[in-house]
């Protein structure tokens, strides 16, 4: 995350780093809560995902209203890069970041991507 914030070529992204500090971010990081942790349930199916879930069902029926599916589509797993520790990292060989999260995306001529966890 700390490198939106860099001073290296092609790391900084001006947009964010312009706009807010580091410290800043890590602050509302912090305090930033979409499920209570009180009621997490006995047996987490959605492991990980659980405290974030309702956020993400709002975002995909948001997506899915303002795209209309196209004849000329691909689906394929994507990596998003991680190096710190999770039970849900994986590790594929044949992609160029080979160790973090696998996901499913969708995309189309259009360049619009669905993203499915």
């Amino acid at each position: 995350m700390r490198m939106y914030w860099s001073s290296q070529d092609g790391l900084r992204m001006d947009l964010i780093a312009d706009v807010m500090s580091y410290n800043r971010f890590t602050e509302i990081k912090r305090y930033i809560h979409f499920a209570d942790n009180s009621n997490q349930p006995n047996t987490v199916i959605d492991k990980y995902w659980w405290k974030v879930r309702p956020v993400l069902d709002i975002l995909h029926q948001s997506f899915h209203a303002a795209t209309s599916t196209n004849k000329h589509i691909a689906i394929d797993e994507m990596m998003v890069p991680f190096k710190g520790k999770s039970y849900l990292k994986q590790y594929l060989k044949s992609k160029p970041k080979k160790w973090g999260f696998k996901i499913w995306v969708q995309a189309s001529i259009r360049r619009y991507y669905k993203v499915h966890c």
